[in-house]
């Protein structure tokens, strides 16, 4: 996966704005690690690549909530 395509479908599977903070707490690496990959400074890991081939076959409604751009507000 290129780093473009990456940063797409990664910002897709995971809310657009504010994908790279929810990435990095998912993945428990550190937000400035995210950055590095998303602008091509580091290579993007097959685990990372991994996660977001799977978020894209799982249905939003059925990630955790970790996984959406902000969290449900009980009513």
């Amino acid at each position: 996966m290129t780093t473009d395509e990456f940063n797409l479908r990664a910002s897709a599977c995971l809310g657009g704005r504010g994908w790279m903070t929810r990435l990095a707490a998912i993945t428990g690496v550190h937000y400035a690690t995210v950055k590095r990959w998303a602008s091509g400074e580091l290579v993007v890991p097959a685990y990372a690549c991994a996660l977001i081939e799977l978020l894209e076959v799982v249905p939003e409604a059925m990630r955790p909530e970790r996984f959406h751009r902000q969290a449900r507000r009980a009513a």
